[in-house]
């Protein structure tokens, strides 16, 4: 049965809240054990090479946004609140 929705976690076999050092270093542990240079003409470890491959990618792509908006939100303090609003000047006379 081919699974519709692969996720990175699950191909490497490791748990979903693993810190990105531990994502990368089994990834390239995978990616040695497993390219397909290794095994030429294994269609299947290719076919899971190339799935693995694309779920890192994805990954990472997805990691970086999430860093690259925890430094928006911690760099100012107007960025990290979510009850931010435009200032406003009000003069009576």
């Amino acid at each position: 049965m081919k699974r519709t929705r692969d996720n990175i976690y699950d191909l490497l076999g490791i748990h979903a809240h693993a810190p990105a050092k531990v994502v990368k270093k089994r990834f390239r542990e995978f990616a040695r054990q497993n390219h397909p240079d290794l095994y030429p003409g294994d269609r299947v470890r290719e076919e899971q090479f190339k799935m693995v491959c694309s779920a890192y990618q994805t990954w990472k792509l997805i990691h970086a946004t999430v860093e690259h908006i925890r430094r928006i939100r911690t760099a100012s303090p107007y960025a990290a609140s979510d009850n931010f609003s435009p200032w406003t000047f009000n003069c009576t006379a």
